[in-house]
């Protein structure tokens, strides 16, 4: 807002906004985009307990942040 008006703005690519509804982060890439959900890791051969602790703990971030969609 600016003197009390509203000022409108076309979207350019770049630009971010919040969604409340979504509770979620949208970017404009022609045309407005939210991120996918991602999923904690699981399978494989090999297993490591503290690199999927990790990302475990970066999707939570990430979620909390509005930058990735709530499962």
């Amino acid at each position: 807002m600016q003197s009390s008006n509203w000022l409108y703005a076309a979207p350019r690519n770049g630009m971010i906004v919040y969604d409340e509804a979504a509770g979620q982060n949208r970017r404009y890439a022609d045309g407005w985009q939210a991120a996918a959900p991602v999923a904690e890791p699981s399978g494989g051969l090999t297993v490591d307990a503290e690199a999927r602790s990790a990302v475990a703990g970066l999707i939570t971030a990430l979620v909390a942040g509005g930058i990735l969609p709530g499962s």
